[in-house]
C-alpha cells in the first residue's frame, strides 16, 4: 500500500540496524478530508499503525483535518489528533507539505477531491465506494494514471488474518476448483423507519444505495478471492421510502428515501458463483463469506 505497512520487518536486521532505519524512516504528513465516523476510524489507524508495524516504513502523520465548517473541524483536530483543522481542503490539497490525501466524506465529492489531489501530486486514499459513476470512477483512475501517484481504496476487509489467508490457499490450489462464493453484509440501523434522512439513503448523494454502501465489501472479497467477475443481475427493493428530516435534535416532515435491501448474483470468469445479501434488518453488524470447492484428491479441506 501507500509505504507497505503490512510488510513485516526484516527478520535478519539487528537492533542498532532497526534503529538506524527507524531514524531514516520518512515522515508523511496526511491531510484528512472528512471528520467524522469514518474520520474517526482511519485516525486511530495512523496511530495505531506504527505499533503494530515496527520498524514502520513510513510515519503517518495527522497534520490537518478538514471538514465543512471550522467548528466541525477544530472539533475534529482535537477529538483525532491532528496538528490543524480547516474547512477549506482546496487550499490544503494545494500545501507542499500535503503527502497523503485521504478521502473520507459523502460520496458526491469523492471525485472532485481525488481529481484535484491527483493533479497535486498527492498519494491518495479514497473511501468507499470509490464513485457515484462508472463515468467518475474512470474519471479519478485516469486522474492517478497520468499524475503517477500511489492510490487505493479502503476495502479494509482485505488484510484481516482470515481473508489473507484464504487469499492464500485458494491462490496455491489448496482447495481445489472453486464451485461457489456467497457474501452476507447485515447491519440492521437503517431498518429503522424513524430513523433520519441521511447522505446515504439520497441516490444524487451516495449514488447507489446498499449496493454501494455496505455491499461493495461483499463484492471486493469476491473479485479479490475468486474474481475477477464476467457477470451479474441483482434484485434491489426499497422497504422504507420516506424518513423523516433531522435539524438539530429535532425530526420534522418525512423525504423520500432511496436506500433499498438488495440481493446480488454474479458469474465469475472461472464458473464459480456469488450470492450476496448486502443488507437486511435484525443484525447488529454481521459479515461473513463462505467459499466452495470441488472435492481435490479425494478429499474437502
Amino acid at each position: 500500500d501507500l509505504a507497505r505497512a503490512d510488510a513485516p520487518p526484516p527478520a535478519h536486521l539487528s537492533a542498532h540496524a532497526q534503529f538506524r532505519r527507524m531514524m531514516m524512516t520518512q515522515v508523511m504528513n496526511v491531510a484528512m478530508i472528512g471528520g467524522g465516523f469514518m474520520g474517526k476510524a482511519h485516525a486511530m489507524a495512523y496511530a495505531a499503525m506504527p505499533m503494530f508495524f515496527w520498524p514502520a516504513p513510513a510515519i503517518p502523520h495527522r497534520k490537518v483535518v478538514v471538514d465543512v465548517t471550522n467548528a466541525a473541524a477544530e472539533t475534529a483536530r482535537q477529538r483525532f489528533g491532528f496538528d490543524e483543522a480547516s474547512s477549506d481542503w482546496r487550499a490544503v490539497i494545494a500545501r507542499p507539505d500535503i503527502d497523503v490525501v485521504d478521502i473520507c466524506t459523502p460520496n458526491n465529492v469523492h471525485a472532485e477531491i481525488a481529481i484535484a489531489a491527483a493533479k497535486a501530486g498527492k498519494h491518495i486514499i479514497c473511501e468507499k465506494p470509490l464513485a457515484r459513476t462508472v463515468e467518475e470512477a474512470r474519471a479519478m483512475a485516469q486522474a492517478v494514471a497520468q499524475a503517477g501517484v500511489i492510490h487505493m481504496v479502503a476495502f479494509n476487509y482485505r488484510r484481516t488474518p482470515a481473508v489473507a489467508l484464504a487469499k492464500k490457499y485458494i491462490d496455491e490450489g489448496r482447495i481445489g476448483r472453486i464451485l461457489n462464493f456467497r457474501g452476507t453484509y447485515l447491519q440492521d440501523w437503517s431498518a429503522d423507519e424513524n430513523g433520519p434522512l441521511s447522505w446515504r439513503f439520497q441516490k444524487k448523494i451516495a449514488g447507489s444505495g446498499t449496493v454501494g454502501d455496505i455491499g461493495t465489501h461483499v463484492v471486493d472479497l469476491a473479485h479479490y478471492l475468486v474474481g475477477p467477475i464476467a457477470a451479474v443481475n441483482a434484485m434491489t427493493r426499497t422497504y422504507v421510502k420516506t424518513r423523516p428530516l433531522q435539524q438539530g435534535d429535532r425530526l420534522l416532515l418525512r423525504a423520500g428515501c432511496d436506500k433499498q435491501f438488495a440481493t446480488c448474483r454474479a458469474k465469475f470468469g472461472n464458473a464459480a458463483r456469488f450470492r450476496g445479501f448486502p443488507h437486511m434488518p435484525g443484525d447488529d453488524f454481521v459479515m461473513a463469506y463462505a467459499v466452495k470447492q470441488k472435492k481435490s484428491k479425494g478429499r474437502r479441506t
